[in-house]
């Protein structure tokens, strides 16, 4: 006899417009333009090792991530992509190269405190983002799942 069981399933809960905007409100530039990149389909390693080369007039090249501690390519072949970007992350790039003390072609994008490695995406998450959100009573998801979601791009 064969028998199905009863499964846990998670409802997955979108934020609002009201929250998105809340949250892109309270994050400083730097948190907020990661956010930014993760609703608009880029992975956290892809994010964290774009180097300004890779930086477009319109567009991000996407040609490497950081997996485990290691500049590596892409998880896989069609990984390796041409992304747009919405007018608001272009100024927000734009914003944050400016007060970038490093725009070299080689240099990174969203570097470490010493500048020769980009930041780790755990730092991130960890130190900024959930207790941001936390402090404005929101938690935290992953938010390259829900990009189909309305994006504060």
């Amino acid at each position: 006899m064969l028998t199905v069981g009863t499964c846990l399933t998670l409802e997955a809960v979108a934020a609002t417009i009201a929250q998105a905007k809340l949250v892109m409100s309270t994050l400083g530039l730097r948190e907020r333009l990661i956010v930014k990149l993760g609703t608009c389909g880029m992975r956290p390693g892809e994010i964290i090792a774009l180097q300004w080369d890779d930086v477009q007039e319109t567009t991000l090249l996407v040609r490497r991530r950081m997996y485990r501690g290691k500049i590596d390519t892409p998880q896989a072949a069609h990984s390796v992509r041409t992304a747009a970007l919405p007018a608001s992350v272009t100024k927000d790039i734009e914003e944050w190269r400016s007060i970038s003390s490093n725009t070299s072609p080689d240099a990174w994008v969203f570097p470490s405190e010493n500048g020769t490695t980009p930041v780790w995406a755990n730092n991130v998450l960890h130190d900024k983002l959930r207790p941001t959100l936390t402090t404005i009573g929101l938690g935290w998801s992953r938010t390259r799942s829900s990009a189909a979601a309305p994006s504060p791009c």
